[in-house]
Formats: C-alpha cells, sequence, structure tokens
C-alpha cells in the first residue's frame, strides 16, 4: 500500500480519537479531523490533540448532499 503525504483527512464518527491519532501517525505531513458527535464521548480525545490533529463536536448528517 501506497502511503501519500500531505493529505487532509475527516475521521467520521470519531469517538475517543484513538484510531484518527493512528491513522494520523501513520499519514506524514497530513492535517486530520476527527468528528463526531457526542461531546462526552470526544471529550477523551483532548489527549491527542496536535496542530495537525483537532477534534470537533458535529453532526454528520449536515454533510449530506442534495
Amino acid at each position: 500500500m501506497k502511503i501519500r503525504p500531505n493529505l487532509k483527512v475527516v475521521d467520521l464518527g470519531c469517538g475517543t480519537g484513538e484510531l484518527t491519532r493512528k491513522l494520523a501517525d501513520n499519514l506524514p505531513g497530513s492535517e486530520a479531523l476527527g468528528l463526531d458527535y457526542s461531546t462526552d464521548i470526544l471529550s477523551k480525545s483532548a489527549t491527542f490533540v496536535r496542530s495537525w490533529l483537532y477534534f470537533e463536536q458535529g453532526d454528520t448528517r449536515a454533510l449530506k448532499s442534495g
């Protein structure tokens, strides 16, 4: 598998952010956003925040097209 650098990725329904961090760690030079609806679960992602890895509360239903 070829890893491409400098991507912008979004993890929808990221939960605690643990897997989002692992994803970001394997994508050099990339920026990653974890998005989850639950503020309670999302609060556990605070330990993973970096300048290139961040988390936001949001509803993925707002991303529907059409």
